[in-house]
């Protein structure tokens, strides 16, 4: 079943869609483009993993002392068992984070070479003073130093801004609440981006290659719709609850109109 959304659905954006969504649009984007690559381009799947830390640090209530009771007793040298203080360490936990990336590689030479690369924004991605956010910005730095073409697709309304492009460029063109953006490395010093409104479907735009091959047509809202379509996605989804992150009172009020109107809100 489609989504009742002409483009992004918001839904998507809760936390416990949003992995999902992003492991599996890139997989359908994947696949769109080797079928539409010219020959010898193939595109990838890669990961950026990483640990990430809370910068929360959880302390114990009480410290723990262990007993003559306790499993494993400490010696004291008297042969005694003694009640002894251990001190409550504190304690950050770390969690594997694994962001999946599409690589666009020209092998007609048979020298895999990198000529793109294709980035959906994460949460992690847009979180400042985080590990994902600063890998984030160093790669993006170093593909554009490389000459490699940045495509990057955010798709998230909350979060810090991090594409390349600068953000008072994008903000002197007008609002917008997702974002797509493209570094040529054939213009370096051009900015190309395409601001999106929730009400407006994703673009469709050509994502360039090699300088002897024409640039490859990609049309995000047909990956969505395919998504959509093959993984029964609105079976999961709320649509009585209000999105997260929260709606402007003008869109949610066109979003509740839109979804009575579809079915899915009485």
């Amino acid at each position: 079943m489609p989504s009742p959304f002409p483009g992004m659905d918001p839904y998507l954006e809760n936390p416990s869609h949003w992995r999902s969504f992003h492991n599996s649009f890139l997989l359908y984007l994947q696949l769109v483009l080797n079928r539409d690559l010219p020959e010898g381009f193939l595109a990838q799947n890669e990961a950026r993993v990483y640990i990430s830390t809370s910068r929360q640090p959880m302390f114990p209530d009480v410290s723990v002392f262990a007993t003559a009771s306790a499993r494993q007793p400490r010696y004291t040298g008297e042969r005694a068992m003694v009640a002894e203080r251990v001190d409550a360490p504190e304690i950050i936990p770390g969690e594997e984070q694994n962001e999946v990336f599409l690589n666009v590689i020209d092998n007609r030479q048979g020298e895999m070479e990198v000529v793109a690369v294709i980035e959906i924004l994460s949460p992690t991605n847009k979180t400042e003073r985080n590990e994902g956010y600063t890998l984030y910005r160093r790669k993006q730095q170093q593909i554009c130093e490389s000459g490699i073409h940045l495509l990057e697709i955010d798709l998230l309304r909350s979060g810090a801004y991090t594409v390349r492009v600068p953000e008072e460029v994008v903000r002197g063109q007008g609002k917008w609440d997702y974002l797509i953006t493209l570094y040529d490395a054939t213009m370096p010093s051009s900015w190309i981006f395409w601001r999106v409104d929730i009400k407006s479907h994703l673009p469709a735009l050509h994502l360039p290659l090699t300088h002897d091959v024409p640039p490859v047509r990609v049309d995000l809202q047909a990956v969505l719709n395919r998504y959509f379509d093959d993984n029964r996605v609105t079976v999961a989804m709320d649509y009585t609850a209000d999105p997260i992150p929260p709606l402007s009172p003008d869109d949610m009020a066109w979003a509740d109109a839109l979804l009575r109107e579809k079915g899915f809100r009485k």
